[in-house]
C-alpha cells in the first residue's frame, strides 16, 4: 500500500481503537506536500455545516465528489441556494467541478483518496468497509461502529487493507473539554469516580428522520 499522509486536519491519523488521538488541526505538516482529494457519502447536516466548510476552504483538500440520495438538493446547495454563512459562500465558489453520484459503489471510483463517511450509523460500518476495499482513507462521522464488535471488525479490515480510519470527533478539541480534562489531570478535583454530562435540546414535535428512530448507535 501507499506511504500513510500525514492528514493536517484529521492528525495525527491512526487505527482504530485508538479513537481518542484525532486531532483537529487546520495547519498541515510544513513536510507535507500531498495534495489529497475527497469524496462525501451523505450529505446532510453534518457535511453541510462541517465537512463541506472545512474541505472546501482548505487549500490542500479538494473535494471531488458527493454521493448523495438527493442530487437536486445538493445541487442547490452548491450552487448557493442552501447556505448562507461566509465560510459556506467561499467555499462554493469552488466547487463547479464536484461530481455528484447515487451510490457508494459510484464515488469510491472515483478520483479520491479519502472518503468522508456521514451518513445513518448502521450505514458506517459496510460504507467504510467498502472505501477501505477500494484502497481509500476513511474519515467516520460519531459513532464510528453501532457495537464494539464492528469496532474492532472495522480496526482488523483496514489494518489488512493498509488503510487508515479515523472517527472524526471534532468536539474533543474544543476548549471547554481541554479546561475541563487539564483541570481533572491537575488533581485539583480529587480523585472523580463518576462524571455525567449531557446536552438537552427542546423540540415540541419530532421530526421524521433518522436521528429520531431507535436503533443502535
Amino acid at each position: 500500500p501507499r506511504p500513510h499522509p500525514h492528514f493536517g486536519l484529521f492528525s495525527p491519523v491512526c487505527h482504530l481503537p485508538s479513537f481518542s488521538l484525532l486531532v483537529i488541526d487546520l495547519f498541515f505538516s510544513p513536510f507535507f506536500t500531498m495534495h489529497i482529494k475527497v469524496g462525501i457519502i451523505g450529505f446532510g447536516m453534518a457535511s453541510r455545516t462541517f465537512h463541506f466548510p472545512l474541505l472546501s476552504v482548505h487549500p490542500d483538500f479538494t473535494l471531488t465528489s458527493i454521493c448523495t440520495s438527493d442530487p437536486q438538493k445538493v445541487t442547490a446547495f452548491l450552487t448557493g441556494v442552501q447556505g448562507t454563512s461566509t465560510l459556506q459562500q467561499e467555499g462554493k465558489s469552488k466547487m463547479a467541478h464536484v461530481k455528484i453520484v447515487q451510490t457508494p459503489e459510484e464515488l469510491v471510483q472515483c478520483e479520491v483518496d479519502l472518503v468522508v463517511v456521514a451518513t445513518p450509523n448502521e450505514y458506517h460500518l459496510p460504507l467504510a468497509k467498502l472505501a477501505l476495499a477500494h484502497g481509500k482513507d476513511v474519515i467516520l462521522e460519531k459513532p464510528v461502529a453501532i457495537s464494539a464488535d464492528e469496532a474492532t471488525d472495522l480496526e482488523q479490515f483496514a489494518r489488512e487493507c493498509g488503510r487508515l480510519v479515523v472517527p472524526f470527533h471534532n468536539r474533543r478539541w474544543d476548549s471547554d473539554f481541554l479546561t475541563l480534562r487539564a483541570l481533572l489531570q491537575s488533581g485539583k478535583l480529587g480523585e472523580m469516580r463518576e462524571f455525567h454530562s449531557h446536552f438537552d435540546r427542546f423540540r415540541p414535535t419530532v421530526r421524521d428522520r433518522w436521528r429520531e428512530r431507535a436503533g443502535p448507535g
